[in-house]
């Protein structure tokens, strides 16, 4: 993940971010595209979990992936 996505606050990234920044990965190596999908939805639902946002940008409606297909 880039440096400016990093230095962003938990409750300022959305899902329009990681997309712009997953979509490429998962082109060039789907395995590592998932892998990193699957700890930020983690990170993001603990996130939630703790109160630091309403949401998880890495989920869409009702808990469904929302993950690009590859």
């Amino acid at each position: 993940m880039p440096a400016a996505l990093l230095d962003t606050s938990i409750d300022r990234i959305n899902a329009v971010d990681l997309l712009d920044e997953l979509v490429p990965i998962l082109r060039k190596v789907p395995e590592t595209g998932s892998r990193i999908y699957q700890r930020l939805a983690t990170i993001f639902n603990a996130a939630v979990i703790d109160g630091l946002r309403p949401d998880n940008p890495a989920t869409g409606r009702a808990g469904h992936s929302a993950r690009p297909s590859q």
